[in-house]
């Protein structure tokens, strides 16, 4: 639960004698009104409502992510965090670092970093999801075998990408399925962390 606490620190001495009198007045939106004498308050306290069902799902989440290239070959970034915040509306924009990809078939591999925004909670998977292939998101991509340059450009994604985030008992799973640029196969990245 995030708290903001402001303490009344202004010097009561000066105004104490004031303060005797003056009342904070507080409008509520049901349309009551209540009244508090200043001499009265000892700290005011804001504080975010704990009932937030996408609770579980905010903030960096650290764990592995294990990526199928085109549904044969397997491969893992250790250690790699993701952070997941929540927009006014109440859908979630999940913030995908760049990690590495090291001895695939092909080369080195390094996926850059992107944000995907947007994902609505999905009552009939229990999970928040998108299919943002159409979004216009592109991500840097560089392969490097053997010393050799073969890709090292920006890539956009294809229609048919999508994402889902899920709670697990420890944390998050993001399963994030694409397809970038003229790639034949697609890829299937499965992150599982933990705050």
């Amino acid at each position: 639960m995030k708290k903001v606490i402001l303490t009344l620190a202004i010097s009561f001495s000066a105004l104490i004698s004031q303060a005797q009198s003056e009342v904070m007045k507080i409008e509520l939106n049901n349309g009551q009104t209540q009244t508090v004498l200043v001499s009265d308050i000892k700290e005011i306290t804001f504080e975010v409502d704990g009932n937030n069902p996408a609770s579980p799902y905010l903030g960096a989440f650290t764990g592995t992510n294990t990526v199928v290239v085109g549904g044969m070959f397997t491969y893992s970034a250790e250690n790699v965090t993701f952070d997941i915040e929540q927009a006014g509306d109440g859908t979630l924009t999940v913030n995908i670092p760049q990690y590495c990809l090291t001895g695939t078939v092909m080369g080195d591999l390094t996926l850059g970093a992107y944000s995907i925004e947007g994902l609505a909670f999905d009552d009939e998977k229990q999970a928040y999801c998108r299919n943002y292939g159409d979004d216009g998101l592109s991500m840097h991509f560089t392969a490097v075998q053997n010393g050799t340059v073969s890709m090292d450009k920006d890539y956009n994604f294809n229609p048919g990408s999508e994402i889902t985030v899920e709670k697990t008992d420890a944390g998050i799973k993001i399963t994030n399925k694409f397809k970038i640029g003229a790639m034949p196969f697609d890829l299937t990245a499965t992150f599982e962390g933990v705050k």
